[in-house]
């Protein structure tokens, strides 16, 4: 197996609204004004605001559940969802504090990628495993923000 580079996503989130402790840690929900994916094969803009399910794991790890309404330059819709796991290490934290990018080595951000959509131009991205690596971003405004780098399984 390779992995070949398949696209660059930015988005923005808004400050959390905290639903507050379950079982294995606190849950927190994002609100994610804007996103975009860039690619030599996929260009999109979100169509609506999407979310983010970001949970503060008692391990020190959070979990992260993200879904956004994707619309291609060309009009295609596409659903993209990631799921993932972030290790928030002092760089991440302190970042996270002073709305400072970070690099790909300063925290361990991977995440596992479904893109979905029923324009048959895409039909590619809907068996596509993908697998990405992220790190902070500002989005400006004080926003938080995020960059992934996002291959495709090959």
């Amino acid at each position: 197996m390779r992995l070949t580079y398949e696209f660059e996503w930015t988005v923005a989130a808004e400050q959390p609204s905290d639903i507050g402790r379950l079982d294995n840690g606190v849950l927190h929900h994002h609100v994610l004004p804007s996103a975009r994916l860039i690619g030599d094969r996929l260009n999109a803009n979100s169509v609506h605001p999407g979310t983010d399910l970001f949970r503060q794991l008692d391990d020190g790890y959070a979990a992260i559940d993200v879904r956004v309404l994707m619309q291609t330059d060309d009009g295609a819709l596409i659903h993209v969802a990631y799921q993932g796991f972030v290790e928030p290490t002092e760089a991440f934290l302190q970042a996270v504090q002073s709305l400072t990018p970070t690099e790909f080595t300063d925290q361990s951000i991977r995440t596992t990628w479904t893109l979905t959509t029923g324009d048959p131009r895409y039909n590619w991205i809907n068996r596509a495993i993908f697998i990405g690596e992220g790190r902070l971003l500002p989005a400006g405004d004080n926003r938080l923000g995020m960059q992934h780098k996002v291959y495709r399984a090959a």
